[in-house]
Formats: structure tokens, sequence, C-alpha cells
């Protein structure tokens, strides 16, 4: 793969897709520069909160509890009509966009009490107050 230049812009920045031919083993293009701005609604990529109801959903259809690859997986093919190019660059750090953002809005899920704290490593699993968030974005 081919390396990937990065330029810094400003402190609030948000990744490009390399218009160019650049792309990973698996087909993803590959983030080619910083550009200034968090998630522009017009960008094209997804904040961390349009992850919390699909997580929360995935956790209810396995039981309340899964690993977090199982989750991701399933995220992968219910948001799969949803996620656009911008969603699914590789970043620097090699990881998916998608992946990371939902990882982190797992992060977040937990700060809130959505999720649980306590689960086993590598394990999600939703509160009641993730039961309820769930039930209230639903009605």
């Amino acid at each position: 793969m081919k390396e990937v230049e990065i330029l810094e812009r400003s402190s609030k920045r948000r990744l490009v897709v390399n218009p160019g031919p650049v792309r990973s083993e698996k087909g993803y293009a590959v983030a080619s520069e910083w550009a200034q701005s968090d998630h522009d609604p017009g960008g094209g990529f997804h904040p961390q909160e349009f992850y919390f109801v699909a997580i929360l959903e995935v956790l209810e259809r396995k039981g309340g509890r899964a690993r977090a690859g199982e989750v991701l997986d399933e995220l992968e093919i219910l948001l799969s009509d949803e996620l656009g190019p911008e969603d699914t660059i590789v970043l620097p750090s090699g990881d998916i966009r998608w992946r990371k953002a939902a990882n982190w809005a797992r992060f977040k899920m937990v700060q809130a009490g959505l999720l649980s704290a306590t689960s086993p490593t590598g394990v999600w699993e939703i509160t009641e107050a993730g039961r309820e968030y769930l039930r209230s974005r639903r009605s």
C-alpha cells in the first residue's frame, strides 16, 4: 500500500477520502490528508452518536451482551445501506473509520450509563438505562 501523506491544518480536523486510486487490501479507500472541521453533515461520514441506537439494537437481539467483534460485524450488516464512502475509508492508524467511530460511540455510551462499565474486556453489555434509551428512540 502506498504511504499516505498527512497534513495538519488546524486543531479541528477530519480525514478526507483520497481522490486517487489508493485502496486497502479489502478495497476501502485510504485517507490521504487532514481537513479542517469536525463532522460536517454534508461531508459524508456519520458522527459517533449515529451508532448509539444500532449498537443497542444489536445487543438487545443478542440477549443484552456480546463480544465487540460480533457487535461490529452485525453493525456492518445492519448499517450497510447507510454507510457512505467516507465512513469506509482506512485511517492512518489502519482502522476503518466507521468501526473506529462505533468503538468511540461505545466509550461515550459507557460514560452515559447506556452500556456497562463492568463488563469483561471485549464484551459490550446493555444496561437498563440503555434499554430505556432504546425504547424512547423507537417510540
